[in-house]
């Protein structure tokens, strides 16, 4: 482990409803980017996407604290930024050097996701898009 530690009480956060998210439709409309992870109920995450690809925002997500049911959302989104664990759980692909982040990265690509940039703690970021890779 390099440092990571990633500690949750999901609390109020579970308790966002879709009409919360939709009484907030202006704010969305106003916006460039909309940045979420994982720390809400994935209903109100889901229509919060749905809004955001409405209006035709940017959507980048992290996907943590990771679980299952983020991957019927990854077609709607243009960025995900996974560490190497959720890039693992994303692709199947154990991450053990930057060919392995690479293959996850590819994989990921394959689901709808337009970019993906897998964060490696103190080695760094890879970036995966269709056309390119960088490290």
């Amino acid at each position: 482990m390099d440092g990571d530690i990633i500690a949750i009480y999901p609390g109020a956060n579970m308790m966002l409803t879709t009409q919360e998210i939709n009484e907030q439709h202006r704010y969305i409309a106003e916006s460039d980017v909309m940045l979420m992870q994982l720390e809400t109920n994935i209903e109100a995450l889901t229509e919060f996407i749905r809004l955001g690809k409405q209006e035709n925002k940017m959507i980048m997500l992290n996907p943590a604290p990771y679980t299952k049911q983020v991957t019927h959302l990854l077609s709607d989104i243009d960025i995900i930024t996974p560490n190497e664990t959720e890039a693992s759980f994303l692709s199947g692909v154990t991450i053990t050097d930057i060919n392995d982040a690479k293959k996850a990265g590819n994989i990921i690509l394959q689901s709808g996701v337009k970019k993906v940039i897998i964060t490696l703690g103190a080695r760094g970021s890879l970036l995966c898009e269709h056309a390119r890779t960088l490290y």
